[in-house]
């Protein structure tokens, strides 16, 4: 049994990025009828955990991320890579 149907992994280069990111995402998600069960390390913003139920969305910062290769834990899981444009 899996804890998630999808985990999301995101970089930023800072706590302030984090931090924003989260805030969008969660914005979106609630104008969509979605509220997040739990969020993890937003004070602390270098590695923020959102727990949507069905989905996991992990927001590190690039060190961070790097350090605990969190991704090694589900090496077998399909890999779907996004690069997104900074907005303006």
């Amino acid at each position: 049994t899996s804890i998630a149907e999808a985990f999301l992994f995101a970089s930023v280069g800072s706590q302030r990025q984090a931090q924003a990111a989260v805030d969008e995402v969660d914005r979106a998600l609630v104008a969509a009828g979605r509220r997040a069960l739990g969020v993890e390390g937003y004070t602390q913003g270098s590695w923020i955990l959102m727990d949507y139920g069905d989905f996991l969305l992990h927001v590190f910062l690039e060190e961070t991320r790097e350090y605990y290769g969190i991704e090694r834990l589900w090496g077998d899981a399909p890999d779907i890579t996004a690069a997104v444009a900074p907005s303006r």
